[in-house]
């Protein structure tokens, strides 16, 4: 056993069953983002307009991301994308709450937009924890 395996307590088979599981989520919700455009385009920022050009572009990214962290070759390059992907998307949630902008037909309150953050955060430390396991080939 490695010095990182020790640390992680997850045998491997498992961690490799929840990084498939993680990827498999960003290719299904970029899937969305072909299938239902409509849903993601009213929280896309004004101000950087083309809206439904970013969602398309945004779902090419998830999907291509996703499939990623299935390959051990390109794992880690793209957690570390991930991250900065979750980063840069989260500028429509934040443009969602502060414009007070229903996603999906539903209004947020203050508590769910804060839960939304947190779990941004959760999925942001879950990339990072696949990039540093991934930099030390220990799937």
């Amino acid at each position: 056993m490695t010095d990182n395996e020790e640390r992680t307590y997850i045998p491997k088979p498992l961690r490799l069953l929840g990084v498939y599981a993680y990827g498999l989520s960003y290719v299904l919700i970029g899937i969305s983002h072909f299938t239902h455009p409509s849903i993601f385009v009213p929280i896309v920022p004004k101000i950087i307009g083309f809206p439904e050009f970013w969602v398309y572009l945004s779902g090419v990214f998830e999907i291509a991301l996703g499939l990623g962290l299935f390959l051990q070759k390109t794992r880690y390059f793209s957690s570390l994308l991930v991250i900065a992907m979750l980063l840069a998307l989260y500028t429509a949630n934040i443009n969602m709450w502060v414009n007070d902008i229903e996603f999906n037909g539903v209004k947020m309150t203050k508590n769910e937009h804060l839960f939304r953050a947190s779990i941004q955060m959760l999925l942001i430390y879950i990339a990072y924890w696949i990039s540093r396991l991934s930099s030390k080939d220990s799937f």
